[in-house]
């Protein structure tokens, strides 16, 4: 990518020729078709109009650019080269005997690459690994894989190949490869399907190009290649397949190979659990037993007293291994103490096998003087691989010039009543001898084995295993024969049988809740297990990996455990504990043998209590225990509890906060409100477009009431429920919305009243009655000089005129304080004939109140601006000081005005009209004077007819 070609054309003659150049993108179609053509330059006139020699440059959607040299008339430049450039490039020259066009073939060949992923991996034996290979570049890549630099060599599975995709197997190996449509990367899958110790190693997917493969290439047109670093591949199973071959052969030249580019992974070895890879002697065909037991015979008369005996395990990580010898463990650091050198072990690792090591155990017994005491070392030799992920073993069989013999068993160690039980047979002699099992009852009965279904003969009836063994039937004699030839031998084995603690059931699983709910469980045997045992209880919380023993006597404490041991009435003789039970038990289980242990939780509490509470017996025979997983049973619970009362004043914005608390339900939060006509309640969504969105539910669960009024629900619920259906109770919470009002006054308007009338000022003040109050306030109108007078506050039960009839200002003043306010009556008949009684009351109206100030008669005196103000606890400012309600009216006292004065000389007369003129009253009554009556008669009437008419 970026490099530049130029495509010529030249024609030999004397004239200049206009050229026309197509870009053809599919190779597949001949240069004949016309079909999916692109013209590179415009067509010209015939005519030859316009001089075409200028350089026409275009770029192309990739980015590439195109020019043409010379115009019309020249080369064709391409600029910047990408792989979508490539193609066929066709000139045709302009001419009327048409000249026959020259084709060009464009193939970008870009550089491999090669990812291969993962770069390195640790495997664990047996498990199905994966190794992808990414291969970019152009043109076709073949593409193979080496292990440890050899090639893997993979046929082609007919069952996997289809489309796109290519599936190559073999019987440890696959292949999958997927191909992107047109020039795109390639993605090839090695499957390794069960990872053994062979598979561990560098693997490398290589890839190659290869120009005499490409299709491309077999075209007699010429060609230009332009290298690009950028990569597009494409690839396809019978051009891998053919250079495969090719390579087989030696038949690749260094001119074939254009590319090549290769990625690495490095497989490592994970866990392995030991396997037995090469074992000395080969075990023997003829012996069926077990695939993996050899034999060996040694004999004196041949000379024949030395074997070695090799074993090779593999395991990661590596193992520790130990020989045995009929079961009974030899020395695995060097020589055997015991045997004075008869018998030496070796173990070292294998220098040719990564995670394998090699054991050796050497017999010889030309260090046994008396013969007779040959029999001792033969027997079956047993090398044996642990790791904590299993085991594994070999056998060889040890067979003497010797008489038939079988080795001495102890028969102390008891079968366990319940569990299965081994009983072996150990022969010594030069053969394999036939085997026989019987059972003697009370020193009478002979059964031959099997006796019934539990009984199963195993290696060639080497073993004798007794499935669940049972006191009552299983506890006898048991004598193995053996027969080699003439020769015979038996050996009696005596089997007792114990009884290993069995715990009383249990539940596995109990489910509780939180609260006042309490648990009680015993431990106790339901077997007669053997004595002593003993018993007791541990608890491993839910967050924890490691158990407590929860020890008696513990301090009250309601989310304690209480523990405590039963009082056994019948206890003989105490027993000696061993040791190694004594190391199994916690301090203060010694002194209480055969003793039922009981747990006790009285207030359960889930961050205490939740976890496996265990039960656990051990004798000298063996253990049991019976965990109970206590879970409590998931519970709504409220993060924030929103309050059960809201106290909210009228046109306030609230929102109330209803939270749960995280939880495996995965609650929701759900309000609903009250429906007044019918108690019943129902979903906000309702509610919310009822009033417009101005009550709503947020995504957190937060109640919004904005602008309250008092025609809103008193009464809303917050629902805590499951997010799916469980068995958990949904949880609620009412809120009840108290709504206060604030005092507010209704609308007063100025009034008009007629002089000595009986008259009544009233203040309607709704709202709440927690501390309402109103009161009468009252100022001379100010005349002329812009001042307002102070306003006086009227509290008295009567009002009284400081000077009646004067023009003071001071119209209302307060009584005067010889008239306290206990004494009402003196008030009131001072006020007599002026005022009514209780000029200014207060009484309470449904949710409000009532300040009324009454006028017994009406004068000048009276005419001023009253203001009545009320407040309740409701009536707060931004800052929550006490602010108070007001409104002012006008009282206008309106009276008969003064007379008029006629203007003298003022008097006209005519033929037809008289006018004459007046002036207004000193005084108007308080009241604007709209119009005048005059009233006349005539001198010759008599006096009592009048006439009026309006001026």
């Amino acid at each position: 990518m970026g490099s530049t070609v130029e495509l010529p054309w030249v024609v030999e003659s004397y004239q200049i020729f206009r050229v026309h150049w197509y870009w053809q993108p599919s190779v597949t179609t001949t240069a004949t078709s016309n079909r999916d053509r692109v013209l590179l330059n415009p067509p010209v006139p015939k005519d030859g109009g316009g001089s075409g020699g200028d350089k026409s440059v275009h770029v192309r959607p990739w980015g590439s650019r195109v020019e043409l040299v010379q115009g019309i008339f020249g080369n064709l430049r391409l600029i910047n080269v990408s792989i979508d450039d490539a193609g066929q490039y066709s000139c045709e020259a302009y001419y009327p005997s048409r000249l026959p066009p020259v084709v060009y073939t464009l193939k970008v060949r870009a550089p491999i690459e090669v990812r291969v992923t993962p770069h390195k991996r640790v495997c664990d034996y047996g498990t199905r690994v994966e190794l992808e290979c990414l291969v970019s570049g152009y043109p076709h890549q073949v593409i193979y894989w080496l292990h440890n630099a050899e090639r893997l060599k993979i046929t082609a599975n007919p069952l996997g190949s289809s489309g796109s995709s290519t599936s190559l197997s073999a019987s440890h190996y696959s292949i999958q490869r997927r191909e992107s449509s047109g020039v795109q990367s390639v993605r090839e899958r090695l499957i390794i399907n069960s990872f053994s110790l062979e598979d561990a190693g560098v693997y490398q997917c290589v890839a190659e190009s290869s120009l005499a493969d490409d299709p491309t290439a077999k075209s007699s047109r010429p060609s230009i290649a332009a290298f690009t670093p950028s990569s597009s591949p494409s690839a396809s199973t019978p051009i891998a397949s053919k250079v495969a071959e090719k390579m087989g052969t030696g038949m690749v030249s260094i001119g074939d190979l254009v590319d090549n580019a290769q990625g690495t992974a490095h497989l490592v070895m994970g866990k392995m659990k030991p396997m037995r890879t090469f074992q000395s002697p080969t075990p023997s065909e003829s012996f069926t037993s077990t695939t993996s037991t050899s034999q060996i015979l040694l004999s004196k008369a041949r000379g024949e007293l030395n074997a070695t005996i090799e074993c090779r395990f593999a395991a990661n990580p590596l193992p520790t291994i130990r020989w045995f010898r009929d079961d009974l463990p030899l020395n695995h650091d060097g020589e055997i103490v015991d045997d004075k050198g008869v018998v030496v072990t070796e173990v070292v690792k294998d220098p040719q096998r990564p995670y394998s090591l090699i054991t050796r155990l050497k017999i010889n017994l030309n260090h046994v003087p008396p013969w007779d005491e040959l029999w001792q070392y033969g027997g079956e030799y047993r090398g044996v691989a642990n790791t904590s992920l299993g085991s594994a073993d070999c056998r060889t069989f040890l067979l003497l010039d010797t008489p038939l013999r079988l080795r001495p068993v102890d028969s102390s160690k008891p079968a366990i009543a319940g569990r299965y039980h081994d009983l072996k047979c150990y022969f010594i002699g030069s053969g394999i001898p036939k085997l026989q099992w019987h059972r003697i009852k009370n020193d009478q009965r002979i059964e031959r084995i099997p006796v019934d279904h539990r009984h199963v003969l195993l290696e060639n009836a080497r073993v004798l295993r007794i499935k669940e063994v049972n006191k009552e039937e299983d506890e006898a004699d048991y004598r193995c024969t053996a027969m080699l030839g003439d020769m015979t031998d038996n050996i009696t084995i005596t089997l007792k049988v114990s009884r290993a603690p069995r715990i009383q059931d249990l539940p596995e699983v109990q489910r509780v809740q939180g609260g006042g709910q309490s648990l009680t469980y015993s431990c106790a045997t339901q077997n007669h297990a053997d004595k002593p045992w003993y018993a007791w209880w541990r608890f491993q919380p839910e967050d924890s990996d490691q158990a407590i023993d929860l020890p008696p006597d513990v301090r009250p404490n309601p989310g304690a455990f209480k523990v405590s041991y039963a009082a056994v009435l019948h206890q003989s003789e105490r027993l000696p504990m061993s040791e190694s039970l004594r190391r199994q038990l916690p301090p203060f289980v010694h002194a209480r043998p055969n003793s039922v242990v009981h747990v006790q939780i009285e207030q359960l509490n889930k961050r205490q209590h939740q976890g496996i509470l265990t039960c656990k017996i051990v004798n000298e025979v063996g253990y049991d225990e019976r965990p109970i997983r206590v879970t409590f049973i998931p519970e709504l619970e409220f993060e924030i509890r929103p309050p059960n009362k809201q106290d909210v004043t009228l046109a306030q914005n609230i929102s109330i906060n209803c939270t749960a608390r995280p939880s495996e339900l995965d609650p929701m939060i759900v309000w609903k409100y009250s429906d007044e006509s019918t108690g019943d309640f129902k979903e906000l969504d309702s509610l919310t477009e009822r009033t417009d969105g101005r009550i709503y539910q947020e995504s957190n669960g937060t109640l919004v009431i904005s602008q309250v009024e008092e025609s809103d629900p008193r009464k809303f619920l917050c629902f805590l429920t499951p997010k799916e259906s469980t068995t958990a109770v949904p949880i609620s919470v009412a809120v009840n919305l108290e709504i206060h009002v604030p005092a507010r006054i209704e609308p007063l308007k100025d009034v008009d009243a007629v002089r000595g009338s009986k008259f009544n000022l009233t203040c309607v003040v709704q709202g709440d009655a927690n501390e309402l109050q109103a009161n009468w306030y009252h100022r001379p109108i100010s005349v002329g000089d812009g001042i307002d007078a102070p306003w006086r506050l009227i509290n008295q039960t009567c009002v009284l005129p400081a000077s009646y009839g004067e023009a003071d200002n001071a119209a209302l003043a307060i009584a005067s304080s010889a008239y306290p306010e206990s004494d009402t009556l003196a008030c009131q008949k001072s006020a007599a004939g002026k005022f009514d009684s209780g000029v200014s009351s207060l009484k309470q109206s449904g949710r409000g109140i009532e300040r009324q100030l009454q006028f017994d008669s009406l004068k000048d005196v009276h005419l001023a601006e009253y203001m009545c103000n009320a407040s309740n606890f409701y009536n707060r400012d931004k800052e929550g000081n006490r602010a108070d309600v007001r409104q002012i009216v006008r009282l206008t006292v309106i009276s008969i005005p003064d007379p008029v004065t006629f203007v003298q000389n003022s008097s006209q007369t005519t033929a037809t009209s008289v006018s004459f003129s007046w002036l207004p009253p000193a005084h108007d009554g308080n009241k604007e004077i709209l119009r005048y009556w005059i009233r006349y008669y005539q001198a010759d009437s008599a006096a009592s007819e009048l006439n009026s008419s309006q001026a």
